[in-house]
């Protein structure tokens, strides 16, 4: 069992494992990404053994030749373990996990996915909620912007500030999702089949339309689209 506080050693040597398999060699099944997603998000055991963690998985991945990409969790996860956050990129998903001014004073290059109002976690209550079938796209494009964390009870930090990076694709409004490999961007819409046909050429991408979990996601398609960083 990965055990952080108890089998600390034989947790990240596992892990480290995964990650040369899906690293090392020409034929590694992440060959050739510049960014490395690390998760990390969500441990509710030590902080000390989570920050150690942390640190030594992100040495290990700038090692390779990596940028490191995590869930922001420091703010929740306080203690004397320190941790070198000097240009890894930081999901901001949870304010109460991570406050994003501390993680840029740390050197860190900040993502704002807050899960309001970003998040969609289809569920089939036909809700609009962060964590809904819907999200609230009104305050997406109406109020969402990269350097703007209000819409989750947060604050409004300088939209020239450089370590603020975004990830965005444009469809009628903002549409956003949670990242969890470089170069993989899934985004759920509800679309016709003749609109799906239609953004798979206009495109250039695979749209796979699953079999339906229940009536309200019977024109759920996912694709799969190359990952767009810029600055605001």
């Amino acid at each position: 069992m990965l055990d952080l506080d108890n089998k600390y050693e034989e947790t990240l040597a596992f892990v480290k494992s995964v990650y040369d398999k899906l690293l090392d060699g020409p034929d590694a099944p992440l060959h050739g990404v510049s960014t490395v997603h690390i998760g990390t998000d969500e441990y509710y055991g030590s902080p000390e053994s989570y920050r150690r963690y942390v640190n030594d998985l992100i040495k290990y991945i700038k090692g390779k030749g990596y940028t490191p990409r995590i869930w922001g969790s420091l703010s929740a996860k306080q203690g004397k373990t320190p941790v070198d956050w000097k240009d890894v990129e930081v999901d901001i998903w949870s304010l109460g996990w991570q406050r994003p001014a501390a993680a840029i004073a740390q050197g860190a290059k900040i993502i704002n996915i807050t899960d309001v109002p970003t998040y969609s976690v289809p569920s089939g209550s036909n809700s609009q909620t962060a964590y809904g079938d819907y999200a609230n796209y009104e305050i997406q494009y109406n109020r969402w912007t990269p350097n703007d964390f209000s819409t989750g009870g947060g604050p409004r930090l300088e939209a020239s500030n450089p370590n603020i990076l975004v990830v965005v694709m444009r469809f009628g409004m903002i549409i956003l999702t949670s990242m969890k490999l470089d170069l993989l961007l899934t985004i759920s819409l509800n679309v016709s089949s003749r609109v799906c046909s239609l953004l798979q050429n206009a495109l250039g991408v695979q749209i796979v339309q699953p079999r339906p979990m229940q009536t309200v996601f019977n024109q759920q398609v996912f694709m799969h689209l190359n990952l767009i960083q810029i600055r605001p």
